[in-house]
Protein backbone atom coordinates (compact mmCIF):
# COMPACT_ATOMS: atom_id res chain seq x y z
CA UNK A 1 0.00 0.00 0.00
CA UNK A 2 1.12 3.40 -1.23
CA UNK A 3 1.54 5.80 1.54
CA UNK A 4 1.19 9.90 1.36
CA UNK A 5 3.36 12.43 3.08
CA UNK A 6 1.52 15.92 3.18
CA UNK A 7 4.51 18.98 2.71
CA UNK A 8 4.21 22.47 4.18
CA UNK A 9 1.20 21.43 6.34
CA UNK A 10 -1.46 21.08 3.80
CA UNK A 11 -4.31 20.70 5.56
CA UNK A 12 -6.12 17.92 3.51
CA UNK A 13 -4.31 14.59 2.00
CA UNK A 14 -4.39 15.05 -1.80
CA UNK A 15 -7.06 12.28 -2.64
CA UNK A 16 -6.18 11.58 -6.56
CA UNK A 17 -9.14 10.23 -7.29
CA UNK A 18 -11.92 12.04 -6.07
CA UNK A 19 -11.15 15.02 -3.74
CA UNK A 20 -9.71 16.87 -6.96
CA UNK A 21 -11.30 14.39 -9.28
CA UNK A 22 -7.99 14.12 -10.78
CA UNK A 23 -6.42 11.16 -13.10
CA UNK A 24 -1.97 11.22 -13.46
CA UNK A 25 -1.24 11.07 -16.78
CA UNK A 26 1.62 9.46 -17.48
CA UNK A 27 4.43 10.98 -20.67
CA UNK A 28 3.68 9.49 -23.88
CA UNK A 29 6.68 7.68 -24.63
CA UNK A 30 6.41 8.87 -28.08
CA UNK A 31 5.83 12.47 -27.58
CA UNK A 32 7.56 13.77 -24.15
CA UNK A 33 7.19 16.92 -22.03
CA UNK A 34 8.86 20.43 -21.67
CA UNK A 35 9.19 23.38 -19.49
CA UNK A 36 6.04 25.55 -19.61
CA UNK A 37 6.21 29.28 -18.36
CA UNK A 38 10.03 28.68 -17.99
CA UNK A 39 13.18 30.56 -19.79
CA UNK A 40 15.39 29.77 -22.43
CA UNK A 41 18.83 29.13 -21.31
CA UNK A 42 21.59 30.15 -23.83
CA UNK A 43 23.80 27.16 -24.73
CA UNK A 44 26.83 28.43 -23.33
CA UNK A 45 29.96 26.39 -21.82
CA UNK A 46 29.38 28.14 -18.72
CA UNK A 47 26.18 27.59 -18.15
CA UNK A 48 25.12 25.63 -14.60
CA UNK A 49 22.69 23.52 -17.00
CA UNK A 50 25.65 22.62 -19.78
CA UNK A 51 25.33 19.05 -18.82
CA UNK A 52 21.40 18.57 -19.09
CA UNK A 53 21.25 17.35 -22.92
CA UNK A 54 18.81 16.48 -25.44
CA UNK A 55 17.98 13.23 -25.55
CA UNK A 56 16.82 11.53 -29.26
CA UNK A 57 15.26 8.27 -28.74
CA UNK A 58 13.68 6.60 -31.81
CA UNK A 59 13.61 9.97 -33.85
CA UNK A 60 11.77 11.68 -30.91
CA UNK A 61 13.20 14.22 -27.90
CA UNK A 62 13.44 13.96 -24.33
CA UNK A 63 15.86 14.90 -21.42
CA UNK A 64 18.72 13.21 -19.75
CA UNK A 65 21.57 15.16 -17.61
CA UNK A 66 25.23 14.11 -16.82
CA UNK A 67 25.76 11.88 -13.61
CA UNK A 68 28.86 10.32 -14.43
CA UNK A 69 31.46 10.32 -17.30
CA UNK A 70 29.83 7.81 -19.28
CA UNK A 71 26.67 7.49 -17.93
CA UNK A 72 22.90 9.67 -18.00
CA UNK A 73 20.59 9.66 -16.11
CA UNK A 74 16.34 9.78 -17.35
CA UNK A 75 12.61 8.45 -16.86
CA UNK A 76 12.59 4.61 -17.85
CA UNK A 77 9.39 4.93 -19.95
CA UNK A 78 11.54 7.19 -22.35
CA UNK A 79 14.21 4.02 -23.04
CA UNK A 80 11.64 1.42 -22.23
CA UNK A 81 11.66 -1.27 -25.08
CA UNK A 82 14.32 0.93 -27.20
CA UNK A 83 17.71 -0.17 -28.49
CA UNK A 84 21.00 1.37 -27.16
CA UNK A 85 21.41 1.90 -31.09
CA UNK A 86 18.65 4.08 -31.24
CA UNK A 87 19.38 6.48 -28.61
CA UNK A 88 21.86 9.45 -28.86
CA UNK A 89 22.59 12.15 -26.38
CA UNK A 90 22.92 15.43 -28.06
CA UNK A 91 24.84 18.42 -26.17
CA UNK A 92 24.66 22.16 -26.48
CA UNK A 93 27.84 23.64 -25.08
CA UNK A 94 29.36 26.67 -26.50
CA UNK A 95 26.64 26.40 -29.52
CA UNK A 96 24.02 24.11 -31.34
CA UNK A 97 24.44 20.45 -30.92
CA UNK A 98 28.01 19.99 -30.03
CA UNK A 99 28.11 16.85 -29.82
CA UNK A 100 26.18 13.76 -30.17
CA UNK A 101 26.92 10.92 -28.41
CA UNK A 102 25.32 6.78 -28.80
CA UNK A 103 24.31 4.73 -25.99
CA UNK A 104 25.98 1.84 -25.65
CA UNK A 105 23.92 0.18 -22.97
CA UNK A 106 20.27 1.14 -21.20
CA UNK A 107 19.79 0.23 -17.37
CA UNK A 108 16.05 0.46 -16.30
CA UNK A 109 15.31 0.20 -12.89
CA UNK A 110 14.77 -3.55 -12.12
CA UNK A 111 11.03 -2.74 -10.62
CA UNK A 112 9.58 -0.72 -13.21
CA UNK A 113 6.52 -2.46 -14.88
CA UNK A 114 6.15 -0.05 -17.63
CA UNK A 115 2.84 1.81 -17.75
CA UNK A 116 1.12 -0.20 -14.78
CA UNK A 117 0.05 1.94 -12.30
CA UNK A 118 0.33 1.01 -8.34
CA UNK A 119 -2.66 0.98 -5.95
CA UNK A 120 -2.19 5.19 -5.68
CA UNK A 121 -2.40 5.47 -9.68
CA UNK A 122 1.05 6.43 -9.94
CA UNK A 123 3.92 4.57 -12.09
CA UNK A 124 6.59 3.72 -9.49
CA UNK A 125 10.47 3.35 -10.14
CA UNK A 126 10.54 5.48 -13.64
CA UNK A 127 14.19 5.61 -14.07
CA UNK A 128 16.96 4.78 -16.11
CA UNK A 129 20.63 4.99 -16.57
CA UNK A 130 22.19 5.36 -19.99
CA UNK A 131 25.40 4.15 -20.63
CA UNK A 132 27.42 6.16 -23.72
CA UNK A 133 29.70 4.62 -25.88
CA UNK A 134 31.83 7.66 -25.87
CA UNK A 135 33.06 9.58 -22.56
CA UNK A 136 31.73 13.24 -21.87
CA UNK A 137 34.23 16.26 -23.35
CA UNK A 138 36.04 17.40 -19.80
CA UNK A 139 33.97 20.55 -19.87
CA UNK A 140 30.45 19.44 -19.62
CA UNK A 141 29.36 19.40 -15.99
CA UNK A 142 28.95 16.08 -14.02
CA UNK A 143 25.82 16.45 -11.49
CA UNK A 144 25.58 14.81 -7.97
CA UNK A 145 22.39 13.43 -6.49
CA UNK A 146 20.97 15.03 -3.41
CA UNK A 147 20.36 12.32 -0.82
CA UNK A 148 17.86 14.24 0.90
CA UNK A 149 14.56 14.02 1.04
CA UNK A 150 13.11 17.41 0.76
CA UNK A 151 10.77 19.03 3.08
CA UNK A 152 8.83 22.23 3.19
CA UNK A 153 8.08 23.76 0.47
CA UNK A 154 11.76 22.88 -1.45
CA UNK A 155 12.18 24.73 -4.45
CA UNK A 156 13.18 23.06 -7.59
CA UNK A 157 14.82 24.28 -10.52
CA UNK A 158 13.52 22.10 -14.11
CA UNK A 159 15.78 22.07 -16.97
CA UNK A 160 14.33 19.86 -19.95
CA UNK A 161 13.63 20.35 -23.76
CA UNK A 162 10.74 21.35 -26.26
CA UNK A 163 7.68 22.66 -26.29
CA UNK A 164 7.24 25.39 -24.48
CA UNK A 165 4.14 28.33 -23.31
CA UNK A 166 2.57 29.48 -20.81
CA UNK A 167 0.10 28.93 -17.89
CA UNK A 168 -2.98 30.41 -20.02
CA UNK A 169 -2.43 28.87 -23.48
CA UNK A 170 -0.13 25.43 -22.31
CA UNK A 171 2.44 24.28 -25.10
CA UNK A 172 2.02 26.76 -27.53
CA UNK A 173 5.93 27.30 -28.70
CA UNK A 174 7.63 24.27 -30.43
CA UNK A 175 10.53 22.98 -29.25
CA UNK A 176 13.78 21.98 -30.56
CA UNK A 177 16.61 19.61 -29.23
CA UNK A 178 18.99 22.86 -29.00
CA UNK A 179 16.57 25.01 -27.25
CA UNK A 180 16.36 23.89 -23.40
CA UNK A 181 14.05 25.98 -20.97
CA UNK A 182 14.07 26.30 -17.47
CA UNK A 183 11.74 26.91 -15.03
CA UNK A 184 10.93 26.65 -10.97
CA UNK A 185 8.33 25.54 -8.61
CA UNK A 186 8.57 23.99 -5.43
CA UNK A 187 7.58 20.34 -3.74
CA UNK A 188 4.13 19.91 -2.19
CA UNK A 189 3.73 16.16 -2.26
CA UNK A 190 5.77 13.39 -1.24
CA UNK A 191 4.62 9.30 -2.15
CA UNK A 192 6.18 6.84 -0.08
CA UNK A 193 6.96 3.64 -2.11
CA UNK A 194 6.45 0.07 -0.90
CA UNK A 195 9.90 0.11 0.92
CA UNK A 196 9.09 2.71 3.42
CA UNK A 197 10.81 5.63 1.70
CA UNK A 198 9.38 8.53 -0.23
CA UNK A 199 10.24 7.50 -3.71
CA UNK A 200 7.97 10.49 -5.84
CA UNK A 201 6.86 13.65 -5.63
CA UNK A 202 4.15 16.23 -7.22
CA UNK A 203 3.68 20.35 -7.21
CA UNK A 204 1.37 22.67 -8.52
CA UNK A 205 1.21 24.87 -11.41
CA UNK A 206 -0.37 28.23 -9.87
CA UNK A 207 -1.40 31.13 -11.45
CA UNK A 208 -2.60 34.65 -10.67
CA UNK A 209 -5.59 33.45 -9.00
CA UNK A 210 -6.21 31.62 -5.83
CA UNK A 211 -8.38 29.03 -7.53
CA UNK A 212 -5.19 27.92 -9.57
CA UNK A 213 -3.30 26.82 -6.15
CA UNK A 214 -4.71 23.09 -5.61
CA UNK A 215 -1.39 22.56 -3.13
CA UNK A 216 1.29 24.51 -1.09
CA UNK A 217 1.72 28.20 -0.59
CA UNK A 218 1.25 29.62 -3.85
CA UNK A 219 3.24 31.60 -7.13
CA UNK A 220 6.74 32.00 -7.02
CA UNK A 221 9.07 33.47 -9.30
CA UNK A 222 9.69 31.83 -12.99
CA UNK A 223 7.19 29.19 -11.74
CA UNK A 224 6.96 26.23 -14.64
CA UNK A 225 5.15 23.12 -15.43
CA UNK A 226 6.28 20.34 -17.72
CA UNK A 227 4.98 20.30 -21.71
CA UNK A 228 5.76 18.88 -24.74
CA UNK A 229 9.97 17.59 -24.69
CA UNK A 230 10.42 17.19 -21.21
CA UNK A 231 10.21 13.57 -20.07
CA UNK A 232 13.15 12.26 -18.02
CA UNK A 233 14.48 16.08 -17.16
CA UNK A 234 16.17 16.47 -14.23
CA UNK A 235 14.55 18.33 -10.98
CA UNK A 236 17.51 20.58 -9.32
CA UNK A 237 18.11 21.57 -5.58
CA UNK A 238 21.20 24.06 -4.73
CA UNK A 239 23.38 22.59 -1.67
CA UNK A 240 25.96 24.57 -0.81
CA UNK A 241 25.94 26.38 -4.43
CA UNK A 242 26.38 23.47 -5.90
CA UNK A 243 23.38 21.85 -8.00
CA UNK A 244 22.45 18.33 -7.57
CA UNK A 245 20.05 16.58 -9.26
CA UNK A 246 16.43 15.94 -6.65
CA UNK A 247 14.83 14.67 -8.98
CA UNK A 248 13.55 13.37 -12.16
CA UNK A 249 10.54 14.37 -14.19
CA UNK A 250 7.75 11.59 -15.22
CA UNK A 251 4.48 12.79 -14.98
CA UNK A 252 1.64 15.27 -15.56
CA UNK A 253 -1.73 15.69 -14.45
CA UNK A 254 -4.99 17.44 -14.98
CA UNK A 255 -7.50 18.88 -12.57
CA UNK A 256 -10.32 20.53 -11.81
CA UNK A 257 -8.32 24.04 -11.78
CA UNK A 258 -7.19 23.72 -15.26
CA UNK A 259 -5.57 21.22 -17.80
CA UNK A 260 -2.29 18.94 -17.31
CA UNK A 261 -0.05 22.12 -19.24
CA UNK A 262 -1.76 25.17 -18.06
CA UNK A 263 -2.44 27.07 -14.54
CA UNK A 264 -4.04 24.71 -12.18
CA UNK A 265 -2.50 21.19 -13.56
CA UNK A 266 0.01 19.57 -11.70
CA UNK A 267 3.55 18.03 -12.62
CA UNK A 268 6.07 15.42 -10.42
CA UNK A 269 8.54 12.57 -11.06
CA UNK A 270 10.65 10.36 -9.13
CA UNK A 271 13.13 10.91 -6.15
CA UNK A 272 16.75 9.87 -6.66
CA UNK A 273 17.68 9.30 -2.98
CA UNK A 274 15.01 6.42 -2.78
CA UNK A 275 17.20 5.06 -5.83
CA UNK A 276 21.03 6.58 -4.54
CA UNK A 277 22.50 2.63 -4.59
CA UNK A 278 21.02 1.63 -7.56
CA UNK A 279 22.55 4.27 -9.52
CA UNK A 280 25.96 4.13 -7.78
CA UNK A 281 26.01 0.26 -8.29
CA UNK A 282 25.94 1.62 -12.20
CA UNK A 283 28.02 4.57 -12.42
CA UNK A 284 30.32 3.06 -10.13
CA UNK A 285 30.74 -0.20 -11.88
CA UNK A 286 33.92 -0.87 -14.18
CA UNK A 287 33.21 -0.21 -18.02
CA UNK A 288 33.83 -2.93 -20.40
CA UNK A 289 36.49 -2.69 -23.26
CA UNK A 290 34.87 -3.45 -26.64
CA UNK A 291 36.59 -6.11 -27.21
CA UNK A 292 35.60 -7.84 -23.56
CA UNK A 293 32.08 -6.66 -24.83
CA UNK A 294 32.42 -9.01 -27.80
CA UNK A 295 34.26 -12.07 -26.09
CA UNK A 296 30.47 -11.91 -23.68
CA UNK A 297 28.47 -11.84 -26.63
CA UNK A 298 30.49 -14.98 -28.13
CA UNK A 299 30.24 -16.71 -24.72
CA UNK A 300 26.50 -16.40 -24.86
CA UNK A 301 25.55 -13.97 -22.41
CA UNK A 302 23.13 -12.20 -24.12
CA UNK A 303 21.96 -8.72 -22.65
CA UNK A 304 17.89 -8.40 -21.56
CA UNK A 305 16.72 -5.57 -23.87
CA UNK A 306 12.92 -4.86 -23.81
CA UNK A 307 11.84 -5.73 -27.57
CA UNK A 308 8.49 -3.98 -27.07
CA UNK A 309 6.83 -0.91 -25.20
CA UNK A 310 3.60 -1.75 -23.57
CA UNK A 311 -0.06 -0.33 -24.76
CA UNK A 312 -1.94 -0.30 -21.18
CA UNK A 313 -5.10 1.15 -19.96
CA UNK A 314 -3.81 3.72 -17.01
CA UNK A 315 -7.04 3.05 -14.49
CA UNK A 316 -9.74 2.97 -17.92
CA UNK A 317 -9.07 6.71 -18.01
CA UNK A 318 -6.49 7.22 -20.28
CA UNK A 319 -5.65 4.94 -22.81
CA UNK A 320 -1.99 4.13 -24.40
CA UNK A 321 -2.88 3.47 -28.25
CA UNK A 322 -0.72 4.68 -31.32
CA UNK A 323 -1.35 8.09 -32.29
CA UNK A 324 -4.30 8.06 -29.56
CA UNK A 325 -3.74 11.89 -27.47
CA UNK A 326 -2.71 11.60 -24.25
CA UNK A 327 -4.66 14.62 -22.76
CA UNK A 328 -8.12 11.91 -22.41
CA UNK A 329 -7.70 12.90 -18.75
CA UNK A 330 -11.10 12.72 -16.33
CA UNK A 331 -10.62 15.77 -14.33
Amino acid sequence: MWKRINVLGYRKPLAWASALALVIAIVNPLMAYAIIGGQIDPNTAESSWAGVGSLNVNGGTYTAAAIGPRFILTAAHVVYGASAQDVSFNLNVGGDITQSITASAIHVFPDYQGFTPSADGLVHNDLAIIELSSALPANVPIYSLSTTVPTNATTISMVGYGMGGDGINGNSISGSPSVKRVGANQMDQLFVGANGTADMYAFDFDGPTLSTNILGSGAIANEAQFGPGDSGSPSFVQVNGVWQILGVNTFVAATGAGGAFTFGGLGGGTLVSAYSGWIQGIVAAPVPEPASIGMLLAGGLLLPWMTRRRRVNLLDYMHCRSGESRENYLV
